[in-house]
């Protein structure tokens, strides 16, 4: 999408402010079904031990132990998106993207923030939480252009699967800390 923009800093820059708006949507749209399904009523422990139960299952799927489909709305970016220009058309990609509506997820990781902000976020944590999944979005897409050649951004990524474990381990350490700190 951005490779062959004639400016391709603004469409990034339109493609971020899509994700941030998707994505802020998407958080706000999490707190109140939340708050509908009474979630906030369940004591709080409870919510830590099945975001924990979350965890293990995701982080299975992630290390290749549990094997299991995630829903997913697997669609490619359709050619009207180009035609409504490089202002609007990034946004609309962004705000699709960011949301969730059209997305290939290789992750578990999305899964996981949903079901985190379902079960124990606010609405700042829930819009602060979106922001930085659109940043982070953001910027896998800005690093992809720049490597340039998908295979060597694929070949890359492939190159370093023996640390995705440890980072995965890492992360989840830093999570369980922060979540049972509170």
């Amino acid at each position: 999408m951005f490779a062959g923009s004639v400016r391709p800093s603004l469409a990034t820059f339109y493609y971020t402010c899509g994700l941030v708006l998707g994505s802020s949507s998407t958080a706000v749209i999490l707190v109140i079904m939340s708050s509908l399904a009474h979630i906030q009523d369940i004591s709080g422990e409870m919510r830590k031990l099945l975001l924990v139960i979350v965890i293990g299952i995701l982080a299975g799927r992630e290390l290749g132990v549990l094997r299991f489909p995630l829903p997913q709305n697997k669609r490619l970016v359709p050619i009207t998106v180009f035609r409504l220009g490089e202002r609007f058309g990034p946004i609309q990609f962004g705000f699709e993207m960011g949301s969730g509506i059209r997305t290939y997820v290789t992750s578990s990781l999305p899964y996981l923030l949903v079901v985190a902000t379902v079960l124990l976020a606010s609405l700042p944590e829930a819009l602060v939480a979106g922001g930085g999944f659109a940043i982070g979005r953001s910027a896998m897409a800005i690093q992809s252009v720049r490597v340039g050649d998908v295979l060597d951004w694929t070949g890359n990524f492939n190159d370093d699967a023996w640390l995705r474990p440890w980072l995965l381990g890492l992360t989840l350490a830093g999570l369980a800390g922060v979540l049972f700190s509170t």
